[in-house]
């Protein structure tokens, strides 16, 4: 009989397979063993055995905190990419999954544990409301839903950039406007102090940060577009 869930050592192999490149070692292993224990002390996974046959299986509280935090994106793209990728990765991934699993035939059942599972999946409650409904599935599963909440949190960030854009440049025209050559300053080069002054208070260099910013958020504005694009193109498919 196969052996349920997945071991430490497994993860460990599993990863070791992505590449040549990928880190994998001692201190990646005892990373590994952090994040498994933590994930297992909130819940999402339920150990099976112990000692060195202990095994890991994903949780019904897990799976639904996984399809949760699909649509949750917290960092700037423009800077890591890494969270969003990864997460358009596992929609695709558990879009071809389902796609699957519709394909087959009507006779065969589903195995009487895993649906007990995924009926526990169902009954999660949070303030006596259901988690997760068929629209939380449906956003869980979606790319189009994915790169729309991308989007949103770029046009924020977008917008505040240039906020700060135009407050640096009013914040300089208001500078340069005014007369500092009446300050007494005994025994220094007045010029070049006031020269100075200007130079940081007009703020050219974070202006450029600033300004650069808000390209690179333009700039991947442009990259969802073309995700989008690709959407529509492939009848708007979930598995890109």
């Amino acid at each position: 009989m196969a052996e349920v869930g997945v071991g430490r050592s497994d993860l460990e192999r599993q990863l070791g397979r992505l590449g040549a490149g990928v880190p994998i070692g001692p201190l990646y292993f005892q990373r590994i063993n952090r994040a498994v224990a933590q994930l297992e002390k909130r819940g999402q996974l339920d150990a099976l055995g112990g000692g060195r046959q202990r095994r890991y299986v994903l949780s019904p509280e897990g799976f639904a905190a996984l399809l949760l935090n699909l649509q949750v994106l917290r960092r700037d793209p423009t800077v890591d990419g890494a969270e969003f990728e990864m997460k358009r990765a596992l929609v695709s991934i558990g879009n071809v999954v389902l796609e699957r699993v519709l394909e087959l035939p009507d006779e065969l059942e589903i195995a009487p544990d895993l649906e007990r599972w995924f009926e526990s999946v169902d009954e999660i409650r949070i303030w006596k409301q259901t988690v997760m409904t068929e629209e939380v599935f449906g956003r869980a599963f979606s790319i189009l839903e994915l790169v729309e909440a991308q989007r949103l949190e770029i046009e924020i960030l977008l917008v505040a950039a240039e906020d700060q854009l135009e407050e640096t440049r009013l914040r300089g025209e208001m500078l340069e406007r005014a007369d500092l050559s009446q300050l007494p300053v005994e025994g220094t080069d007045l010029d070049a102090v006031l020269a100075m002054a200007r130079d940081l208070a007009t703020g050219v260099a974070p202006r450029l940060a600033v300004s650069a910013s808000s390209l690179r958020y333009r700039a991947y504005l442009g990259y969802l577009d073309e995700l989008t694009g690709r959407l529509d193109e492939n009848g708007c498919s979930n598995s890109l």
